[in-house]
């Protein structure tokens, strides 16, 4: 298989392709933005909003026992400090990096290989659910994206130009991937393990270096105490082992399903035989051998590293491995454009046909579980002096505040006192209850959510059934209980 290359001048990258990277942003930017205040903040981004008020040193603190690299953090302090709290501004900032991400992807493919295979990745890129999903929320999830495909801009060019320049951005570039998700150190290590299989002592040496600048900083921010938090966890029985169908589901929903996963499969399986059927499967030069053999190893590599970790650290959630489906999408887009013109026609129109299914199957208006949206709107209006508001669980204190009063939301060290204030209290035990002087309240309003994983929940009701009586319950909010209790 010949993946033809060219020299690359890195200033004119971008000149020569300005218009369409444009186009690309302008359009991701339009079409994730329709929708993205239907749902409200979820426990997980406000949990990312809440701790982003703290100071960059109390920031790496919790990045630590949190098991999260700091880097989105302070992002996100700039980012809520220039823009406000707002649910369209802070999630703007994921759409962002998702539509940057969809330019660099189209661009680098295009210029280092072809146009058809950049438009094929580009395709299944625009119409993963997942990737649309994850620009819809306050997470790192879209700035990974694009500083994945930031970093193969510069490995790319550091092969065709091996400038100083290209060694150093290269170099600090995987280290920021690195620092906003740990998890990504996996590129830096399957591009110096690209090089290292093709032995050329120049690209050696100019890999080598960037190699070492990524470890040097990386080294510098990250502590012993990070690592260990980060290779011996606080075990966690609430959170089960996955299994092999959890695995399968994931990789599914990189391409919208089961059916299409194996469609998409079948078609590069069909397209890889007969590449090597018609003996068309080889490379000619070297720098185009390294960086097929990059691509091949963060796709099909990343996923089987993603499977070893799904097992060794069950708590890591699907959205920190998404990254690799970036690699999956060029590999099908790279196969398929060097077929030959008598099955090639066929074979893309079909990865065309289903890759506009898939988008036809995406669900743009992304409803978000934890509806405190809604559910603190009922409680403000049945809310009066003589009523407690038992929050369950304590986790859950920044997002009923956020919809509570902002102003007490963006209070991190007064939150809980100034919530107290207005007869709020964050709950998790029966002890928690039995420390509020319950007289000064004919009734109470309990938010319950994470209950099921509470072990003291039980205690915890039984304790206020024993005080107050219950008069109604209502499941209507995504994973909340709002129940009534009178006397």
């Amino acid at each position: 298989m010949s993946i033809e290359t060219k020299s690359v001048n890195s200033p004119t990258l971008f000149r020569n392709n300005l218009l369409v990277f444009f186009l690309i942003f302008l359009l991701h930017a339009t079409f994730k933005i329709i929708f993205l205040t239907n749902s409200g903040f979820w426990y997980g981004e406000t949990f990312n909003l809440f701790y982003a008020e703290q100071d960059w040193g109390l920031i790496k603190h919790t990045s630590e026992w949190n098991r999260s690299a700091p880097l989105y953090y302070y992002f996100l302090w700039i980012w809520r400090n220039l823009f406000g709290i707002g649910e369209f501004a802070i999630r703007f900032s994921s759409i962002f990096f998702s539509a940057l991400a969809a330019g660099l992807l189209y661009i680098i493919v295009s210029k280092h290989f072809n146009k058809v295979a950049a438009f094929i990745a580009l395709l299944l890129f625009s119409s993963s659910n997942e990737i649309y999903s994850y620009s819809q929320e306050v997470s790192c999830q879209s700035v990974v994206l694009f500083l994945v495909m930031a970093s193969f801009y510069f490995f790319f060019n550091l092969l065709e130009k091996k400038s100083i320049s290209s060694i150093i951005l290269l170099g600090i570039c995987n280290f920021l991937l690195i620092y906003t998700q740990y998890i990504t150190v996996i590129i830096p290590v399957f591009q110096m393990l690209s090089v290292l299989l093709f032995y050329n002592s120049q690209i050696l040496k100019s890999t080598g270096i960037s190699f070492f600048i990524t470890l040097l900083l990386t080294f510098w921010r990250i502590t012993l105490k990070t690592i260990n938090c980060i290779f011996y966890p606080i075990k966690n029985n609430q959170i089960p082992q996955p299994t092999f169908d959890d695995i399968k589901n994931m990789f599914y929903g990189f391409f919208n399903g089961e059916i299409l996963f194996w469609i998409f499969t079948g078609i590069t399986l069909v397209t890889l035989g007969y590449l090597i059927y018609s003996k068309k499967l080889k490379l000619k030069e070297e720098t185009e051998k390294i960086k097929f053999t990059c691509i091949l190893f963060c796709g099909v590599g990343g996923m089987f590293t993603c499977d070893a970790l799904c097992f060794l650290m069950p708590e890591v959630s699907n959205g920190y491995f998404l990254f690799t489906s970036l690699f999956l999408y060029i590999l099908i887009g790279l196969l398929l454009s060097k077929l030959g013109n008598e099955i090639k026609y066929a074979l893309v129109g079909l990865a065309i046909f289903f890759g506009l299914c898939s988008f036809s199957r995406m669900n743009f208006n992304v409803n978000k579980s934890m509806d405190y949206k809604n559910a603190v709107m009922v409680v403000k209006k049945l809310r009066t002096p003589e009523t407690l508001i038992l929050v369950e669980t304590r986790d859950m204190g920044h997002l009923f505040a956020y919809y509570f009063d902002k102003n007490i939301f963006t209070d991190f060290k007064g939150m809980e006192s100034k919530l107290n204030a207005k007869g709020i209290y964050l709950v998790s035990t029966a002890e928690d209850v039995k420390a509020i002087d319950l007289s000064k309240y004919k009734r109470i309003i309990l938010t319950q959510t994470f209950e099921t994983l509470n072990p003291k929940d039980k205690e915890l009701i039984d304790y206020v059934f024993s005080k107050y009586k219950f008069n109604a319950s209502s499941k209507r909010y995504a994973d909340i209980t709002l129940s009534l209790f009178g006397k």
